[in-house]
């Protein structure tokens, strides 16, 4: 148990901060401090309890209470604490192999199946911040979850994990910057070359391709798989989706400037 010796937080490094709170680096730990007020439900103390007890190894869950101290030493549940991932890669900079996928896909079906016997179901993988990868797929303390006794349990968690992958490895969580980046490398020129319009017109394909895919009750490793084996890379892979959408000349009008500034680039 963390103790308020430890959360003065003037000494810790700030690693980011949501609705429920502000979360901290201690040693090899990441600590979620909540807010005086959180801006939605926290965790009980009982239910943080139980989480307590389910050991997984990628779909991290809380490990451990934090402690607020009063004066008066009358302490309070203020926070939970965590695993720490460190060393964590630029999603542009993500490499995988068959192999790789087959290894990761292996630990996160395991924990899927460990939740899962535990009646308990994950919310929000997605969400920013949650997905890290360091050589290995870890989803971090997603902070929603509920007891549930759904038959459906098992495959409402894998949809939660093929959203959560679907949204991270291939639209780059629709970060801005993270989308120029790999979108320079793919089409092989400066950054700042890409316009909002021609960034826009690419996030506009990905989105259209993904919607197609139908991942209810799959598993998305599958479709990772198939890239890897075909492209080589998800990187190939987005360059065909771009060349094949620039060709159907199906693009809407407003993005028309940016098409033909693509087709200049790839010609």
């Amino acid at each position: 148990m963390y103790q308020n010796e430890i959360l003065n937080t003037d000494d810790l490094e700030k690693l980011g901060y949501g609705d429920e709170g502000v979360v901290y680096k201690y040693l090899d730990k990441a600590l979620k401090v909540y807010w005086h007020t959180p801006r939605k439900r926290i965790l009980s103390y009982d239910f943080l309890k139980d989480l307590m007890t389910i050991k997984t190894q990628r779909i991290l869950l809380p490990t451990d209470y934090i402690y607020k101290l009063e004066d008066d030493d009358c302490g309070y549940y203020n926070g939970y604490s965590i695993k720490l991932i460190d060393h964590k890669i630029p999603l542009t900079n993500i490499e995988l192999t068959l192999d790789k996928l087959n290894y990761e896909e292996e630990k996160i079906i395991k924990d899927l199946e460990i939740l899962e016997k535990n009646n308990l179901e994950i919310i929000d993988l997605a969400s920013k911040g949650n997905f890290i990868y360091n050589n290995e797929f870890y989803f971090v303390d997603p902070g929603s979850y509920h007891y549930s006794k759904e038959q459906n349990l098992g495959i409402s968690n894998l949809n939660e994990v093929n959203n959560a992958l679907n949204t991270n490895l291939f639209l780059m969580n629709n970060k801005k910057s993270d989308l120029k980046n790999e979108l320079s490398e793919i089409l092989q020129i400066d950054k700042n070359l890409i316009t909002d319009d021609i960034l826009s017109l690419c996030r506009q394909i990905y989105k259209n391709t993904t919607s197609t895919i139908q991942f209810t009750k799959k598993n998305y490793f599958t479709f990772l798989k198939e890239v890897i084996s075909y492209y080589q890379s998800i990187k190939n892979y987005k360059l065909q989706l771009i060349r094949q959408a620039l060709s159907n000349q199906n693009i809407e009008d407003n993005y028309l400037e940016a098409q033909d500034q693509l087709k200049r680039i790839l010609s």
